[in-house]
């Protein structure tokens, strides 16, 4: 389930599970997360995982994982006190303008909505004025229930005189998870 805390192999650092995938060449479900994530092992402290691809090169920061044991795979992310949300579609970063409305649930900082300011920040991430920390990487950016990315990193910039420093954070839209990885946000039960 995405939102879910994704132990790396020291137990003490994290990061944030993003969306349920679907490998539909081979029929496997499993997480999406941030690609310097790769070192996942356990998703809440009692669930392995297995490695299955990542491509780290920025911009593009991606990797997924399948659950070991019978663990079921849903459309669903937990975004903490927000509750459930159901996916049900996702949306391409060129589809992606700045203004629109997104929200972001990170396991370090919790829930929270805000605006892209960019969807062509380092060339293929999209640019919000949400802040992040250290182990919100890789979880969910959406809105309604739309999947629209996973989060990559904390951003700061100067943005005027009158409103000066921004805290930020950039997403790597689901286009990576389909062109880089070759799964997809899971969109049905």
């Amino acid at each position: 389930m995405g939102g879910a805390k994704l132990y790396l192999s020291n137990m003490a650092s994290y990061c944030t599970a993003g969306f349920s995938v679907w490998k539909g060449t081979v029929g496997k479900r499993g997480l999406s997360t941030a690609g310097h994530c790769s070192e996942v092992i356990k998703y809440f402290k009692y669930i392995d995982l297995q490695f299955e691809q990542d491509y780290y090169a920025p911009p593009y920061d991606v990797s997924w994982f399948t659950p070991i044991g019978g663990w079921a795979v849903t459309n669903q992310i937990n975004v903490g006190r927000w509750g459930l949300i159901d996916i049900w579609a996702d949306i391409w970063r060129w589809a992606q303008h700045s203004g629109d409305a997104v929200c972001k649930y990170g396991r370090t900082t919790g829930p929270a909505c805000g605006l892209k300011k960019s969807n062509s920040y380092n060339d293929a991430q999209v640019l919000t004025d949400i802040f992040t920390d250290y182990g919100d990487s890789g979880g969910p950016f959406w809105f309604g229930t739309t999947a629209y990315g996973t989060a990559v990193k904390q951003v700061i910039w100067w943005e005027d005189w009158e409103i000066g420093w921004i805290r930020g954070s950039s997403y790597a839209p689901v286009d990576q998870l389909y062109q880089q990885l070759n799964v997809r946000p899971l969109t049905w039960r």
